[in-house]
């Protein structure tokens, strides 16, 4: 086996035993989050904002989401429990990637059913009021 190989395989074992087991569910997840920082981007470059700080608080987000991700899946290996916890949680992060990669769309001008942009200004709404009272 060759250096490159043994290094492939220990990242592999690494990711697995931090992320869980590397299912379709998370495999899915993975895609939505880089389909999300794409559309951000896009999105920011349409809008004229600073890239740079908005690429910087999009990956930390994304980097806390797969903590949170993380934390789950060790506590699962401590209490020796069914996974259900893990694929609420995964499943939760994959519509709200879907919720903001919908928004990001939108902000490009992608056309969007009416009804789907009522729900979306009605949920960013939601969101930017709840952020305004922390």
């Amino acid at each position: 086996m060759t250096e490159l190989m043994k290094q492939e395989y220990y990242l592999s074992k690494a990711i697995v035993a931090t992320l869980g087991r590397f299912d379709s569910l998370l495999c899915t997840f993975f895609i939505f989050v880089v389909v999300n920082i794409i559309t951000t981007i896009i999105a920011s470059i349409l809008k004229r904002e600073r890239l740079g700080r908005i690429v910087f608080e999009i990956l930390l987000q994304k980097f806390t989401e797969f903590l949170i991700i993380i934390i789950v899946n060790t506590l699962f290996w401590s209490i020796e429990c069914v996974n259900t916890f893990r694929i609420l949680i995964i499943t939760f992060y994959i519509a709200n990637e879907g919720l903001e990669i919908l928004s990001n769309s939108y902000d490009i001008g992608i056309p969007i059913p009416p009804k789907l942009k009522q729900v979306l200004k009605h949920l960013l709404h939601k969101t930017d009021s709840e952020n305004k009272k922390r």
